[in-house]
């Protein structure tokens, strides 16, 4: 599933695995024709309407694409299920937005903790290992951030979701 989120609105995505121009919006059933006619404009067929798109811009970095459909300019920013999964995790994809916790994303063993309160610690640094299905996992920093409290100590078993390090604001 993705999701594409306007102003206004927020649409929920998710396409049908064996057509991508069919599946669902907002848990309601679509289906659509798409002509490509130029290089970026799109020619799209839905319950018997017709849209002109232009792809204005995409901004990967943004996670963003500005489109023109008929006429009238709209700017999307899309997510899609490792974004979500993130979000649900408390960890965030989206770099301006600090993190002020990180969550075990799985049940496992802190096997070592790297850091301690107080520490400067940039993004990629490893913050803890955490074992689990005999594979050691190296749970890094998504942002340059301050640690405020350690919430787990080395040896114990925590579960999927369970805060193991609070940031500073």
């Amino acid at each position: 599933m993705i999701t594409a989120t306007t102003k206004e609105r927020k649409y929920e995505i998710e396409f049908d695995n064996k057509n991508s121009n069919s599946g669902t919006v907002n848990g309601k059933n679509f289906n659509i024709d798409i002509i490509k006619t130029e290089e970026k404009e799109f020619h799209v067929i839905r319950n018997n309407k017709n849209y002109h798109i232009v792809i204005n811009k995409i901004s990967p970095e943004n996670k963003e694409i500005i489109l023109t459909i008929n006429n009238e300019e709209y700017t999307f920013k899309i997510n899609n299920s490792l974004d979500l999964l993130l979000e649900k995790l408390g960890i965030s994809s989206d770099k301006d937005n600090k993190t002020k916790e990180l969550k075990a994303p799985m049940p496992g063993m802190v096997t070592d903790i790297k850091v301690k309160e107080g520490d400067l610690v940039k993004e990629g640094d490893t913050l803890i290992v955490l074992e689990a299905m005999k594979m050691e996992n190296n749970i890094k920093a998504v942002s340059d951030t301050v640690i405020k409290e350690i919430c787990c100590t080395t040896g114990n078993a925590v579960e999927k979701n369970e805060i193991l390090i609070n940031f500073a604001d």
